[in-house]
């Protein structure tokens, strides 16, 4: 046969990768058409496709839009009301007292450039948090979900002291505060956030004022630890002059003869004496002081406390503000990237901060050992001197020696208290810097209950909804619009096969049904009046209305005939358009027979062809209507005739002559030859010789033939009917046909050669209405 010997050349071209002539075509129909997404270039679409894209989707987009608007109002109206209040703060450089050392110390640290970040940090530190949530009541009792943090609590020596609260109490309080600078100004906002209104003036307040204090006490802690260092030295240097005192009166004691009898050197002598004498006195107080100054930094270093100066204690905070870092992140995986990055700084500080210590400890050691160095090289000249004179002299030397190591004994007797008087001094200030109350951070603003919540914003948020809900349904419309590869329009159908459309029709079914009835009913009232009759054709709509023409799913046919059954309808003169055309521009005396097909089952060929013969019929054509798809027919059903009725099938088996085979319709000019008792083997039949005969009959005695095939996919009987039709109307359903169905259907009749009329769109749904025949739709 015809057709399975075109599939096998297929399949074999196929096979041996050579493309198949079909693949050809279809290669090459790609090229030179461009389709709207399937495949090929993108065309550009007018603005009325892209409406009619809208207003396909319309209930997509409707009910997009109302979604998003609940979901947005339920959101909104369901989340906590939360309130905000804000203090602020001004972080100023303190004011020493009085103008002392230590005093200009704590001024010139307040104006570095890390003390108002090194502030700020506090804002948010568990420090301040502990200290405002175990002071304040209320507050702790707000945050305190979980009832973790207690009054007190027993220990196990019976006292009572008061319980620190839980971190997840500190985190939650934590949590409402935030804080920002002023640009260009010293002045912090301390943000409070909370869903009670009544309590969150109280936190922003509250929280500035633990501030404030926390930076004083702070500054009275350092002051304190340097107060306690300073005095722990004043006690040892107060020891140390009594001991030299001791030793003083003790030598001059022993002593008295030679310390009071003088003129025993020389004048020149003497004054080389003198002058090594208040040299080695000035190295003393120099060793006395390097000494001093070097154990001070040793304790310092050793103690962890870095007040050596603002350098130092500027790099130390920067230490204990990573370690807090590493300390809240609660992060169990060490080889995390983070932690192991924040690690490495808190090394690279920590060291910085020991080679920092470590250098000024060095040179301090350096003065130190110059200091005794030089002492020890007074003390050597001076005991040259002595041998010098212990030879000349005798007595005198030796006296002279006794009151060289008395001017030492007492130089370092005076050192000892003028370094003593000096760190007394230091402690004095230390004492009035650490008992005074000046605040260098003050409070600027407080902060008011407010009067309404800032979250969440109902107007924006339904706002929003009411934008975002279109566009989101919008943007899904044209998203699913992508992805459908259906043709819909006429438009369409045109881009995908190069075939012309010789007609458009919309779905039929019971919503236009009502009001053509209501339409019709006021026609045939009018025509009754007049004496004619109701229909053109004499038809009895009464056999046509009752249950005998309803399909078996409860459907009934006069839906699908709206050429007999409504003929002023829209869809009716949809079906005369067609005719027209067919007539005009196919039918002749030597072209008779026209093949409906269509590229896959369900997509309205039968109801065409039925629409399409009736009108023809009417307009006086003799037409006949051949059911040619021997699998599955069904233009018996539209026409009320029995499935067991003698037809095409009989015929071609010889059971049943020419006359036998079809029937005479209640529509004048209109024959039905239905598909016949015998279901066997229809391709065979299909393809033999009696089929040529029986159109050969056909053509004498009809004007118009009608065959109604199977579809393309499944069989190969369109191809074999389409040998002998004079041309072929392919029919595709909208919204259901693809365009890969459409161009594989077209392109297996073209390389069959048969002669294409034209296509059809069918059921072309109602709410696709932007397309060239709505307006004509309309008119009715």
């Amino acid at each position: 046969m015809i057709g399975q010997s075109d599939t096998d050349s297929t399949t074999s071209a196929t096979a041996s990768g050579v493309p198949s002539p079909e693949e050809e075509f279809l290669r090459s129909d790609l090229k030179r058409q461009n389709y709207f997404y399937a495949g090929g270039e993108i065309e550009e679409r007018h603005f009325q496709a892209y409406l009619g894209v809208i207003v396909r989707y319309r209930w997509l987009i409707f009910f997009a839009s109302l979604v998003t608007f609940i979901c947005a109002s339920y959101m909104t109206l369901t989340t906590p009301k939360k309130f905000r209040a804000t203090s602020s703060v001004s972080i100023g450089s303190y004011v020493p007292p009085s103008d002392d050392a230590i005093g200009f110390f704590l001024q010139a640290e307040s104006q570095s450039d890390y003390y108002i970040q090194n502030q700020l940090l506090l804002l948010k530190s568990y420090d301040i948090a502990k200290r405002v949530v175990t002071s304040n009541r209320e507050i702790r009792e707000h945050f305190d979900r979980n009832l973790a943090l207690k009054e007190q609590v027993v220990t196990k020596d019976g006292n009572v002291v008061d319980r620190e609260p839980v971190r997840s109490t500190l985190d939650a309080y934590l949590g409402s505060i935030s804080y920002e600078m002023i640009p260009e100004t010293t002045v912090a906002r301390i943000i409070a956030s909370d869903t009670d209104q009544n309590i969150v003036a109280k936190i922003a307040n509250v929280h500035a004022a633990a501030f404030i204090e926390l930076v004083k006490d702070q500054r009275i802690a350092a002051a304190n630890t340097n107060r306690r260092f300073l005095k722990e030295r004043g006690e040892e240097s107060a020891a140390k002059i009594k001991e030299a005192q001791r030793k003083l009166q003790k030598f001059t004691l022993n002593n008295s003869r030679y310390l009071n009898d003088g003129n025993v050197l020389e004048q020149s002598l003497r004054a080389k004496h003198q002058n090594l004498t208040t040299n080695l006195s000035s190295a003393v107080l120099n060793r006395a002081a390097s000494e001093s100054e070097l154990r001070e930094l040793n304790l310092a270093s050793g103690n962890n406390r870095f007040n050596i100066d603002s350098a130092t204690r500027s790099e130390y905070l920067k230490l204990k503000k990573l370690e807090g870092q590493v300390d809240a992140s609660n992060i169990s995986n060490k080889h995390h990237p983070w932690l192991k990055d924040k690690k490495n700084e808190i090394n690279v500080t920590r060291e910085s901060v020991r080679m920092t210590a470590q250098d000024k400890v060095k040179q301090a050691r350096i003065r130190y050992k110059a200091n005794v160095e030089r002492e020890k090289i007074l003390r050597e000249e001076l005991n040259s001197i002595k041998k010098e004179f212990e030879k000349k002299y005798g007595e005198d030397v030796k006296r002279s020696q006794i009151k060289l190591e008395y001017s030492v004994l007492r130089a370092e007797h005076q050192s000892l208290k003028q370094a003593g008087t000096l760190l007394q001094h230091r402690i004095e200030d230390i004492f009035v810097n650490a008992g005074s109350e000046q605040k260098n951070v003050v409070l600027r603003d407080s902060a008011f209950r407010p009067d309404g919540p800032f979250s969440p914003n109902v107007r924006f948020n339904i706002l929003l909804g009411l934008i975002f809900g279109p566009i989101l349904g919008i943007a899904l419309a044209y998203v699913l619009d992508f992805f459908d590869q259906t043709i819909r329009t006429p438009t369409e159908l045109e881009h995908t096969v190069p075939l012309p459309v010789i007609g458009s029709f919309p779905h039929f079914g019971v919503h236009s049904e009502r009001n053509r009835q209501a339409k019709d009913a006021q026609s045939e009232s009018l025509a009754d009046e007049d004496g004619a009759n109701t229909s053109e054709n004499d038809l009895d709509f009464e056999k046509f209305f009752s249950s005998e023409n309803d399909t078996p799913n409860g459907r009934n046919l006069s839906y699908s005939l709206p050429t007999l059954h409504y003929p002023n309808s829209s869809e009716s003169e949809c079906f005369r358009r067609v005719r027209t055309i067919l007539m005009k521009g196919f039918f002749s005396e030597e072209e008779k027979v026209l093949l409906v097909t269509s590229g896959q089952t369900q997509d309205g060929k039968s109801t065409c062809v039925s629409n399409l013969a009736i009108s023809l019929a009417l307009a006086g054509k003799k037409t006949l209507v051949i059911d040619g798809d021997l699998h599955l027919p069904s233009v018996h059903k539209f026409f009320s005739i029995n499935e067991g009725t003698p037809g095409l099938s009989n015929y071609l088996l010889g059971a049943a002559s020419f006359e036998q085979a079809y029937r005479k319709n209640e529509v004048n000019n209109l024959y039905i030859m239905p598909a016949g008792t015998t279901k066997k083997a229809p391709s065979e039949l299909i393809a033999s010789a009696r089929m040529s005969d029986l159109l050969d009959v056909a053509r004498r005695e009809f004007d118009i033939i009608i065959i109604d095939s199977p579809p393309l996919t499944g069989t190969t009987d369109a191809l074999q009917l389409s040998h002998h039709a004079d041309g072929v109307i392919y029919v595709v359903r909208s919204a259901k046909t693809t365009k890969r169905v459409a161009k594989l259907g077209v392109s297996r009749l073209q390389l069959v050669e048969a002669k294409m009329v034209g296509t059809l769109l069918n059921a072309i749904p109602k709410r696709i209405t932007f397309y060239e025949d709505d307006l004509y739709y309309s008119y009715y």
